[in-house]
């Protein structure tokens, strides 16, 4: 996740929470729990990944073998169905015009 991911995520957790009208103490408690709760979610995360190693459904597809054990679940999950769409689609060579190739694809 890049920083200005992170920080448009935070930023948007923050103004779920926060009203214009809350006064500090209400926004610094918010705040905390709003913390907490990003915590627990990493913790549990990380409980889940020390648990047992990501099940691979293609044994012999060097790629997912190591992105199973780079990534954790949640990334790992993402990553299977990009690849799923785009490894295993059909496509079928349109055109060739010098290095510049145009392909048909379905999924």
């Amino acid at each position: 996740m890049l920083s200005t991911q992170r920080s448009e995520s935070m930023n948007n957790a923050y103004h779920d929470i926060m009203k214009a009208t809350s006064s500090l103490v209400d926004c610094f408690t918010q705040l905390e729990k709003l913390i907490k709760t990003c915590r627990e979610k990493e913790l549990e995360e990380d409980h889940k990944c020390r648990q047992g190693r990501i099940h691979v459904d293609v044994r012999n597809c060097p790629i997912l073998r190591q992105t199973s054990k780079l990534y954790r679940r949640t990334m790992y999950d993402k990553f299977y169905e990009a690849f799923k769409h785009g490894a295993f689609g059909l496509y079928i060579e349109k055109e060739s015009i010098c290095l510049m190739r145009t392909y048909v694809c379905w999924f």
